[in-house]
Formats: structure tokens, C-alpha cells, sequence
């Protein structure tokens, strides 16, 4: 319907628990002794469990289209305080929260590049028909420590770790 916009593919598809470094002109992560990161990261999820998110819904913003995520529980509020915590403890450099700070759980599915849409009532139609559409339930199992584009395109994507998380015995 708008090709001229950047639609994820469903390999693209993601959520993201926290953006650690936002990088810069001067960034450069084949420089960085990714060691201490992992480290905090290790630590961060020692304790976390699998945990379960609910993406219904879809909203847009003047930059882009988002499926709807809800967590079941606390659990990635809980990832992401001990990530904050343990990074402001270790002293190791990161850019949280900067720019913002994350608490919801989404997924980007279309991204503006564009001003002008080719048919602005169809998409509107599109968006409305859509707004409360069930995606279904996603267990988060394991994170990725990523450097990646703006897109998070596959061909720019390099997981730098995995971490896998407990599988929750309830």
C-alpha cells in the first residue's frame, strides 16, 4: 500500500529490553572491549526468568507504526532495572536513557521515510481496522546483544551475545 515507507520484515521483527550505547558519529563497537558489557549483562540476567508478552494493537506515531506489546508480568520491568542498576555500579560507559527512557514493550513494523503517503485514507482505514488486531504471545527466552542499523535490517544486525534466559519452573 506504501511501498516508499520502510516495512520490517518479520526477520526484523523486535523488541528492544534497553539501547545500552546509542552510537554516534564517533562510535565505533569494533573498538569497544565488549567485555565489561557482557559482563553487566551476565549479571543483569542471572536471576531472570523466560518471561511471556502479549502484542495486540497497533498505534502510530509521526515516525512510524508499532504492534502493541504487553507484558504478562514484571518480569521485563525487573530486566530492566537490574540492567540500569548494574551499569550505573560498574562504572561501565553506556548512553541509558538518554535519549529517553524505555518502558514500553513494541515492535516497529513500518517506519516513515516519506512525508507523503501514497493513500492516506487506505492507510488510515488500514490503521483503524488494525488497532486492536491480536498478534498473539511471544516468550522472551533468550536476549541478543546486538550492534544494528536504525532498522535493525538483517543484513546490519551482529549479535555480539546471547543470553539466555532461566526457563521459569511455576
Amino acid at each position: 500500500m506504501e511501498p516508499e515507507q520502510y516495512s520490517y520484515k518479520s526477520t526484523e521483527l523486535h523488541t528492544t529490553v534497553l539501547a545500552i550505547i546509542t552510537c554516534t558519529v564517533e562510535c565505533n563497537p569494533g573498538q569497544t572491549d565488549l567485555a565489561p558489557y557482557i559482563e553487566v549483562l551476565t549479571q543483569s540476567v542471572a536471576s531472570i526468568p523466560s518471561f511471556n508478552i502479549r502484542y495486540r494493537g497497533i498505534t502510530a506515531s509521526p515516525e512510524c507504526v508499532m504492534i502493541q506489546g504487553f507484558p504478562l508480568d514484571l518480569t521485563l520491568q525487573k530486566l530492566r532495572q537490574n540492567i540500569r542498576d548494574n551499569f550505573r555500579k560498574s562504572g561501565v560507559k553506556s548512553t541509558l536513557d538518554e535519549r529517553f527512557k524505555t518502558h514500553t514493550a513494541h515492535m516497529t513494523c513500518l517506519r516513515f521515510q516519506n512525508p507523503v503517503l501514497n493513500h492516506p485514507g487506505e492507510f488510515l482505514q488500514f490503521l483503524k481496522r488494525n488497532r486492536d488486531f491480536d498478534f498473539g504471545t511471544s516468550e522472551m527466552t533468550d536476549l541478543d546483544f546486538v550492534v544494528n542499523d536504525w532498522y535493525m535490517s538483517d543484513d546490519n544486525v551482529e549479535v555480539l551475545h546471547r543470553f539466555p534466559l532461566h526457563c521459569d519452573t511455576k
